[in-house]
């Protein structure tokens, strides 16, 4: 199975590039997919694919902010902390502590 073919061919490309997946998605509108009996949310499959492994600790972010989106080109590995403050900043939200 060519993966890369597998992933465009269940998504809508946009001209931004991103790959938006247009089958199952969760609430938040993350794509969520079956592969080999193992559910997978499929940005994280298609970098684990296509990129390499995600090592612990480190979650995939999208450069794109679209969550739909399962580019590798779009994907890098942050660690959860990474993850989470590049989410607050994005939302305006300042640390409970009050940092920006």
């Amino acid at each position: 199975m060519n993966v890369e073919h597998y992933l465009k061919s269940r998504s809508d490309l946009t001209k931004a590039g991103c790959w938006n997946w247009r089958l199952c998605k969760d609430p938040d509108g993350y794509g969520r997919m079956r592969r080999l009996g193992k559910g997978f949310l499929t940005h994280r499959f298609a970098f684990m694919e296509l990129v390499g492994p995600i090592p612990p600790g480190m979650d995939v972010d999208h450069t794109c902010w679209n969550p739909s989106c399962c580019n590798p080109a779009h994907l890098r590995l942050l660690t959860a902390p990474e993850n989470r403050a590049k989410q607050r900043s994005a939302s305006g939200l300042a640390c409970i502590n009050g940092h920006p």
